[in-house]
């Protein structure tokens, strides 16, 4: 049989010394031992100090407790010491998803400027699906077809424009478990930048990385490719860039 057991001590403080000074009452108890037995036909909360008997005294049925502790302290209208035991308990549940708002860094602004390989803009430029303008809101890229069928219907700020925190500057509210553009999470994209039916840069790659072929054509480095590696030639020509990861953060607790 597996016991959990704790004890918890309460220890009465012996002091030697002249007989000038006599000690309260409350420092001349014996110390308390107590036992907590969480499980199986003995479970209990047992008494184990001051024994006549040489057997410890069941106090009481702890139940699911799984700690125990003691106090001690000086009652001075009834002029005599007060011991009380605590027990804990609790009960596992399944996780629930959270709910509300949090403060975020969202991008807020949108751009139709062609920025290098070198630099983050300071925008949402993505305009793989349209104009970097095009969402509900003229903040963000995301058309309102888009953010039905691949964001659940919200997007911030394509769909909705978050608000300030007025506590934190640079930071907006967002409710758990919706998408938003996160300023602060960089990522590359193949596909940021669109030029129907022009070739403004020559070449006939697409950059991943700095001068790194893109998988799986291995082709010479160069700034523009065929929209969708060349699967798509009536989109147009694309480029690559930095954007902002779009998130969505579902919390359980």
């Amino acid at each position: 049989m597996k016991l959990s057991i704790r004890v918890v001590l309460i220890l009465g403080i012996l002091l030697a010394g002249g007989t000038a000074w006599a000690l309260h009452p409350f420092y001349e108890q014996n110390g308390d031992c107590y036992l907590l037995v969480g499980d199986g036909a003995k479970r209990g909360v047992y008494a184990l100090n001051n024994l006549s008997s040489g057997v410890p005294n069941l106090l009481y049925d702890p139940y699911d407790a799984y700690g125990l502790t003691a106090s001690q302290k000086w009652d001075p209208i009834a002029n005599k010491s007060i011991k009380e035991l605590f027990t804990f308990a609790g009960t596992e549940t399944d996780l629930a998803t959270l709910s509300g708002m949090v403060a975020r860094r969202v991008m807020t602004e949108a751009s139709s400027s062609v920025y290098d390989i070198n630099t983050v803009p300071p925008f949402t430029v993505h305009r793989f699906h349209g104009p970097s303008n095009q969402g509900p809101t003229g903040r963000g890229n995301h058309p309102l077809g888009t953010i039905n069928s691949l964001f659940a219907g919200t997007d911030y700020p394509c769909s909705i424009v978050p608000t300030d925190v007025a506590t934190m500057p640079g930071y907006q509210w967002v409710p758990l478990g919706k998408f938003y553009h996160a300023r602060d999470v960089i990522v590359w994209s193949n596909w940021t930048y669109a030029q129907r039916n022009l070739n403004p840069g020559g070449g006939t790659f697409n950059p991943q990385t700095f001068g790194t072929p893109q998988w799986p054509t291995l082709l010479p480095p160069g700034p523009w490719d065929v929209c969708c590696n060349g699967t798509r030639p009536k989109n147009g020509y694309m480029r690559g860039g930095w954007v902002r990861r779009m998130i969505r953060e579902n919390l359980s607790g």
